[in-house]
């Protein structure tokens, strides 16, 4: 009886000392910032070669690499000439994809995942280097360190309701579930007979952000400005939440009184993290910058509008890549020294 209650004691010890979840702290108001300085590099959006740029993916010799998903092609280019160069082609063959859902450069190899269900591994050149299949519903790439490589991945769970996981996979071990966190989803209406029917389907307004920085994951999990950071087993080891304003939600979501996600993306820097939050000033987010160990360092105004799916940004190799549906392709800025310091 007694080794037990120790036993448990000492369990508990452990959990508690593993997980910490902070006290919450205040972000700096929105209608005190400065707008965050964007150096225009290079405008790709009248280019007439792309028709529908997407997940970019620039080098540290300012190689940018991107996917067109209406010409199903995926391209290269640099940030002086712009001039636009086809690697690979469309297909369901060894190296050929069909629609790329996630890019990662990592040194001379280009990592995509394609829609059927493979992972494929192409030099700058476009040249095979290798290929694997898998069989989860991954949806994008998170990260990859040496052999194993992070997705997120869309399923329902035992009660029917829409998660998002982070997966962990190799070529030799296969997939392994690290976390889930659940989509904000409502259930949509059909029109029959001129008269609404419940049922009509599931309307997907939020998803968890997931990020992967150095050693450590970082993903956000609720509907309040509030981020985990998880080790590379999934494992939970801190918490941090931020008291903010409610976040800005669509017409949509007024309707069914639903408040969206209040961190929208989140990104790297120098090992730091970029939040991209859904609180707009004249239309324009906040983008808060944190370290690892949850100390708030900077907020700023994205000066850029900024409406997941249909507008979004990545930071990599000290540039924003900003895109924009209304336009096929893509602007290229350089981040400030106050980004970057």
């Amino acid at each position: 009886m007694i080794y037990r209650a120790v036993s448990f004691l000492v369990t508990f010890s452990l959990l508690f000392v593993g997980c910490q979840k902070h006290a919450e702290k205040n972000l700096p108001p929105i209608e005190n910032l400065d707008e965050l300085e964007l150096s225009p590099v290079a405008d790709f959006t009248e280019i007439t070669e792309i028709a529908s740029a997407a997940i970019p993916a620039i080098s540290s010799e300012d190689e940018i690499f991107f996917f067109d998903s209406r010409l199903k092609q995926l391209f290269k280019s640099d940030l002086s000439n712009r001039k636009v160069i086809p690697i690979g082609r469309y297909g369901e063959g060894p190296g050929e994809y069909t629609g790329i859902m996630g890019l990662l450069l990592e040194n001379d190899h280009l990592y995509f995942l394609d829609v059927h269900r493979k992972i494929v591994c192409l030099d700058t050149e476009g040249h095979l280097i290798w290929e694997g299949k898998f069989t989860p519903n991954f949806t994008r790439i998170i990260g990859k360190k040496g052999e194993a490589f992070y997705f997120t991945e869309t399923k329902p769970d035992e009660d029917g309701h829409f998660m998002m996981g982070l997966n962990e996979w190799t070529r030799a071990q296969g997939p392994r579930m690290l976390c889930e966190k659940p989509i904000v989803t409502v259930q949509g209406n059909a029109m029959v007979d001129g008269k609404i029917v419940k049922g009509g389907g599931f309307l997907f307004l939020a998803n968890p952000a997931f990020a992967y920085i150095g050693n450590v994951f970082a993903v956000s999990a609720s509907n309040k400005y509030e981020f985990d950071i998880l080790d590379l087993d999934g494992n939970r080891t801190d918490t941090y939440t931020f008291k903010a304003p409610d976040p800005d939600t669509t017409e949509m979501m007024k309707k069914f009184n639903i408040k969206n996600y209040a961190i929208a993306k989140i990104l790297s820097l120098n090992e730091d993290l970029l939040i991209v939050s859904n609180y707009h000033r004249e239309g324009k987010p906040r983008i808060d910058r944190f370290s690892l160990s949850g100390d708030l360092l900077s907020s700023h105004v994205l000066p850029l509008d900024f409406n997941p799916p249909y507008k979004d940004v990545v930071i990599q190799s000290g540039y924003l890549v900003y895109m924009d549906r209304d336009y096929p392709g893509f602007k290229v800025f350089q981040l400030s020294h106050q980004a970057l310091d």
